[in-house]
């Protein structure tokens, strides 16, 4: 029995020895880009923030030039919006019957969103070398990822101002604590964003895989991901007119102001993200020239079983 173990172990050493292709990696990825929530903003403009990424993964290739890959990432996604102008709403009635139009007009009103995403990615990964001997070849990857919003927040910059306009005195009132104000930035910092639990976004790279050694190679690409679901938590039948006055006044606005993802002015969430990713991907098993020594060894400790061992060059 003893024999019979000590063969299939020298058999399988051969086996190891003529397999010329790795078949799993491990691994680890730093980007750095672009990225924006994607969302519409009415009566404003949004632009694109700073977005960066870091993970790392396992692939596994069923074919030689073809596998299946996971793992575990974070990703930050940005974007700045701005509103200016003047929005209307009314005719409302005041406490006393009265009725007005209260007028929310911004002063450069600016608005970062951000969110940490983790994510696990789920796809297909490619690679191409024209031979062994090639240093660099053709790498690429495709599939979709669940990602789960970890942490989100906002920070504003700016002031909105409050006034209430009676046509019936032909009056407009202003700077009414309570009523009719000026809130500057610094009274809404710190904005929960309400994003929904979990999402699913589609991701793509292209770029070039760089041979360190026998073990080791350089992933140097361009990636891109795009939202498949609408990240935002509140629907459109439930999202509030923008205006931060109190409640007891009667007036329509909501009560806290939570982020203009809350608002009528914001549409669906959908955001991407575009940059520059840099990885290693290593290969844990045995080098060839491991293998043959593990040959060597074993042909030299059992002679009746391997009774010719293959000789060094």
């Amino acid at each position: 029995m003893k024999r019979i173990l000590l063969t299939c172990s020298i058999l399988l050493a051969a086996c190891m020895a003529r397999a010329a292709e790795p078949q799993h990696y491990m691994d680890i990825h730093a980007g750095a880009g672009v990225g924006s929530w994607g969302y519409t903003l009415n009566g404003g403009t949004t632009q694109a923030g700073n977005s960066y990424s870091a993970g790392a993964g396992y692939t596994w290739f069923f074919l030689p030039t073809v596998g299946l890959q996971t793992g575990l990432r974070a990703t930050r996604i940005s974007s700045y919006a701005r509103l200016t102008g003047t929005i209307e709403y009314g005719p409302l009635s005041d406490y006393q019957g009265e009725q007005y139009i209260h007028r929310v007009t911004f002063a450069d009103w600016r608005e970062q969103q951000e969110a940490w995403l983790l994510e696990v990615p789920v796809g297909l990964r490619f690679k191409y070398f024209a031979d062994d001997d090639s240093r660099a070849g053709l790498h690429a990857a495709v599939g979709v990822s669940m990602a789960v919003p970890v942490y989100a927040t906002g920070h504003t910059t700016g002031s909105v101002t409050h006034t209430g306009r009676y046509d019936c005195w032909q009056l407009t009132l202003h700077d009414l604590p309570g009523r009719f104000m000026t809130e500057s930035a610094d009274q809404r910092s710190d904005i929960k964003s309400r994003l929904s639990a979990v999402n699913a976004m589609m991701y793509a790279e292209i770029g070039t895989a760089i041979r360190l050694g026998v073990r080791t190679q350089l992933i140097v690409s361009a990636y891109a991901q795009y939202s498949l679901t609408d990240f935002s938590a509140v629907k459109p039948a439930d999202r509030t007119p923008i205006g931060f006055a109190n409640a007891n006044n009667g007036y329509t606005f909501m009560t806290e102001y939570k982020g203009l993802f809350g608002t009528d002015k914001a549409g669906s969430l959908t955001p991407w993200t575009a940059g520059l990713k840099l990885g290693l991907s290593i290969w844990p098993g045995r080098t060839d020239e491991q293998k043959k020594q593990l040959l060597l060894r074993l042909a030299a400790e059992f002679p009746d079983v391997l009774p010719c061992p293959p000789q060094p060059e």
